[in-house]
């Protein structure tokens, strides 16, 4: 594993960052193990209910780069040596921001079998084989990926292979709307900031449809999105960016708009991993 680089500097500002902005802990107090709670509870704030982008979409004060690099880069390095997930969620046609979350738990090596296991508990997706194949390829270095074709019902998991944890689920439903099962809470937006310079770039991710097209441009333009808030450079405050998974979301599959285009629930789940 690579040290962790000597960049502590950045701590005592972090410390204050953390203090001043009132928008928690980051302790892991939530169902959800290795899940920093102390967001918004269910996080359903996405475009379809009317998202206001201009805020991050959760009505709260948007933080400076610096102010959010810093209370960021406190929750993923708060344990030691963890290998850590931030969560993204972005509105699939816009990009806004729609709300993250940070998922860190100790290096383990994962098999298919348990990576099913773990995301049929949490997501109640992605158990059975035959029903939910996997997408990702053989022995994934980031994420395994399940999805299940709705015939009616249906849905998509997503299980870190550095920790074993489950990083993503949510339900499809053809004709219908499904829901985000896990992260069960989602902190907001506006607490990653927005227009920062990133310190570094997010490499290209492996990218999955699960429901919603993709195609290079769009999954770079969805990366470059994440790039754009505090999410780089507090991974690299202490730490580095090891790599990026990007899911095309649809809770809906059979239904078309009037342009053709994808439906208002759509979203990209961006998967950036770090040390």
């Amino acid at each position: 594993m690579t040290p962790l680089r000597p960049r502590l500097a950045w701590l005592p500002l972090a410390l204050a960052a953390a203090c001043g902005s009132g928008s928690g802990d980051g302790q892991n107090n939530s169902g959800d193990a290795g899940v920093d709670s102390g967001g918004a509870e269910s996080g359903e704030t996405d475009a379809a209910a009317g998202v206001d982008a201009s805020d991050g979409g959760t009505g709260d004060a948007l933080l400076g780069c610096a102010e959010a690099s810093a209370g960021l880069a406190l929750k993923l390095h708060a344990m030691q040596g963890a290998q850590c997930t931030v969560v993204v969620r972005l509105d699939f046609q816009s990009l806004a921001v729609l709300g993250y979350q940070v998922i860190c738990g100790p290096a383990a090596t994962v098999s298919e079998a348990q990576a099913r296991a773990t995301a049929a508990a949490d997501t109640g997706f992605g158990g059975d084989a035959s029903a939910a194949p996997a997408l990702n390829p053989a022995n994934p270095g980031d994420a395994f990926v399940f999805y299940q074709v709705p015939s009616d019902l249906g849905g998509a998991a997503a299980v870190s292979a550095r920790t074993g944890l489950t990083v993503f689920g949510g339900g499809v439903v053809r004709a219908g709307r499904g829901e985000i099962t896990y992260p069960t809470s989602w902190r907001p937006a506006a607490e990653l900031g927005a227009g920062c310079a990133p310190a570094d770039g997010i490499p290209s991710p492996r990218p999955y449809s699960v429901g919603a097209p993709v195609s290079d441009p769009t999954v770079a333009a969805a990366v470059a999105a994440v790039a754009q808030t505090a999410v780089p450079s507090a991974i690299w405050r202490s730490g580095q960016i090891t790599g990026a998974v990007a899911l095309g979301y649809a809770r809906s599959v059979g239904l078309v708009t009037a342009d053709g285009g994808t439906s208002a629930g759509d979203e990209w789940i961006i998967l950036v991993n770090s040390e």
